[in-house]
């Protein structure tokens, strides 16, 4: 994590953005983060502060296995809070052509972003549906996880020991796996002990690139289930070509 913009100026919106004032941001802009979900999924994400170079989406999110890939991208980089323009397309090994699949609607697609997942969260809550949405045991995990990447990137901890948090929960249990599992999530830190996945799925390596207005994210995943693992010559990092992750 680092602060590539340091300086932020402040504006007057009633005074046709006027500049009021200067000020020095502490919180980073820029976040890069690798690791592997349970299943030993590779995943890499790239969040940066700036729009999303013309043209292109805010959001993109790779899928990639042995028998073919998705492509996810949205216009903003929050596509839960509003997916107006997502698209979703299936490119399967072997054809020339890439499918675009069409989202199922229900009840709430008529409403205006973001009242549609908003409902769709107050639903789930109402008939008890856990696995929907997170609850503060998951909340406490985040920051506890947050809290590593800023050791991580102050140089406070080093690179390369599992995440405190991991390592005392697994202890507990009497787990050695560094693994933590409860109703909603499943989370495991990688080789390096940086990152960790929310839920068990399995895809082998996810890469995400989002960004809209103030903010661009990359995540790149392989193995979505009906995908295979890719591995060797064919997994993402030497699939990706010109995709660049490292903003």
């Amino acid at each position: 994590m680092g602060i590539e913009r340091p300086k932020v100026d402040l504006i007057d919106l009633e005074n046709q953005g006027k500049v009021v004032d200067t000020i020095t941001k502490d919180t980073p802009d820029n976040i890069a983060m690798q690791g592997r979900f349970k299943s030993g999924t590779l995943l890499n994400y790239d969040l940066r502060s700036a729009a999303p170079f013309p043209g292109e989406p805010g959001l993109r999110w790779t899928i990639n296995g042995e028998k073919g890939e998705i492509l996810v991208t949205n216009p903003s980089a929050m596509f839960d809070i509003t997916h107006d323009g997502v698209k979703i397309q299936l490119h399967e090994a072997g054809k020339d052509n890439a499918e675009t699949i069409d989202l199922p609607s229900d009840n709430l697609s008529d409403l205006k972003h973001p009242s549609q997942n908003v409902g769709r969260l107050y639903e789930a809550y109402a008939k008890g549906d856990t696995k929907s949405y997170c609850d503060w045991k998951l909340a406490l995990r985040r920051h506890e996880l947050i809290e590593e990447m800023f050791q991580r990137g102050d140089g406070s901890k080093p690179f390369g020991e599992k995440a405190a948090y991991l390592s005392k929960e697994s202890s507990s249990s009497g787990e050695s796996t560094g693994s933590i599992q409860d109703s909603n999530a499943e989370v495991d830190a990688d080789a390096q002990g940086t990152i960790i996945a929310d839920r068990e799925v399995k895809p082998r390596e996810i890469t995400r690139e989002a960004g809209s207005g103030g903010a661009q994210t990359t995540v790149q995943s392989l193995e979505a289930e009906g995908f295979g693992v890719s591995s060797g010559p064919n997994d993402l990092s030497k699939n990706a070509g010109n995709r660049d992750l490292a903003s």
